[in-house]
């Protein structure tokens, strides 16, 4: 750009009369028309103004925004019938990077930690939903989730019939008094 520059206003200086110039600036020329060509040729360097610059990348981010929100609308069905797949996630680190001049997009968009491990169906206590896991899951369960070792100790002794009674009747842990 800057040579493209360099260029123009030499052009500009050798080829257009003073009168025009002033003309088009509006004000009466400050000196531009006494410095020699050559002098401007060596001791000058140009630098475009960020008007330009910023024009290009004001149409660049909207293209990659308008891009982004297109991928964002197309249906996972259609994807699978067009035998493709959106990566969401590099058009929207390219966004980022490249539209809003954010780097650290892999600080910002990290993987998503794993699911947790299935419970079984509704989860042991999920009393009136779903059955009731098996019994070796439940009576697992019931142990983990005691709020003391006594009740701990009690639920992996106790009879599995009468923990799902409890259960089923929506009385969690049995009282700390211990099961009749």
């Amino acid at each position: 750009m800057r040579q493209i520059a360099a260029k123009v206003i030499l052009q500009i200086r050798q080829f257009m009369p003073q009168q025009e110039y002033e003309r088009i600036i509006g004000e009466q020329d400050a000196g531009f028309y006494q410095i020699p060509l050559e002098d401007i040729q060596k001791f000058y360097d140009f630098m475009p103004v960020g008007s330009s610059i910023t024009r290009v990348k004001e149409l660049r981010t909207k293209q990659l925004m308008e891009g982004l929100k297109m991928l964002m609308s197309i249906p996972p069905q259609v994807q699978q019938m067009g035998g493709f797949q959106v990566n969401y996630r590099k058009m929207i680190e390219m966004s980022m990077e490249e539209a809003l001049d954010i780097k650290n997009t892999p600080e910002i968009i990290m993987d998503a930690p794993p699911p947790p491990p299935p419970t079984g169906p509704g989860g042991p206590m999920s009393g009136g939903g779903p059955p009731l896991p098996p019994d070796e899951l439940l009576r697992q369960a019931l142990v983990e989730s005691a709020p003391n070792p006594q009740l701990a100790e009690m639920a992996k002794t106790a009879p599995i019939e009468q923990l799902k009674g409890i259960l089923q009747q929506g009385g969690g842990m049995p009282p700390q008094g211990g099961m009749q």
